[in-house]
């Protein structure tokens, strides 16, 4: 597949977007102080971050919060890119949405450290993971597209009723068993995609271990840079998997 990923309008346009979002968001932490989350949920007692809390705002950690901006970009640029021609269409969609809502759901944890929100935000987590491997093994059996995005959706439902941790490691397994066998049938795509989406999804891990271990208070900001683009990078690859 010759697909092509960057487009310089829907850029623009998707850059616009997530600038009135961050607006926004700007705009409620200057007219509304903390006293906006009472009586919202439970807040974390101890959350393991470097960002020095700002706890009479809105916005309780600014840097961490507004840097989930990427998240959303990510989901709104991908989103507005998809037409007809789109290669694996719902599953498409689907991958859009779920980075859509993890970018905002990202930006309200950091803004509120409200532990149910919180749940959300590691549900988001598993589901941006599970759009990505519904993406690579609709290239394998691409007649069940809509099963897989069924079972992405159900596995959020269920897991959120009796959620204990985050299954990111076996959730990237299964993604990383669908690349080889994809890779295995039908070819390696614009493989240098997928070096580089490793590069940086792995990559981000460690400013986020610099932001725990070392202090380092831009750590975060990083991670969500990095896991954001890393992700379309390896959608960028999927698309180029040609299973003709």
């Amino acid at each position: 597949n010759h697909y092509k990923l960057y487009d310089s309008e829907t850029y623009f346009k998707s850059v616009n977007i997530s600038n009135m979002l961050m607006i926004l968001f700007y705009i409620f932490d200057l007219f509304l102080d903390n006293s906006f989350w009472d009586n919202k949920g439970i807040r974390a007692i101890y959350v393991d971050e470097s960002e020095t809390p700002n706890n009479d705002r809105l916005i309780v950690r600014p840097i961490n919060s507004h840097s989930s901006i990427f998240l959303f970009h990510v989901g709104i640029y991908s989103w507005l890119h998809i037409n007809e021609t789109t290669p694996y269409y719902y599953a498409s969609q689907l991958f859009s949405i779920s980075q859509i809502f993890m970018g905002i759901i990202s930006y309200l944890w950091w803004a509120s450290n409200l532990n149910n929100i919180h749940l959300i935000d590691n549900l988001c987590m598993e589901l941006i993971i599970n759009s990505i491997s519904t993406l690579v093994w609709t290239t394998i059996f691409p007649s069940y597209e809509l099963h897989f995005i069924f079972l992405s959706i159900l596995y959020f439902i269920i897991h959120g009723y009796n959620f204990k941790t985050a299954r990111l490691v076996e959730l990237s397994l299964n993604f990383l068993v669908g690349c080889v066998i994809s890779t295995y049938y039908y070819g390696n795509g614009d493989q240098y995609y997928f070096l580089i989406g490793t590069l940086l999804t792995l990559g981000g891990l460690i400013p986020k271990i610099a932001d725990r271990v070392y202090r380092f208070q831009l750590g975060t900001f990083f991670f969500h840079f990095m896991e954001a683009y890393g992700f379309i990078v390896f959608y960028q690859w999927i698309q180029t998997i040609s299973t003709k």
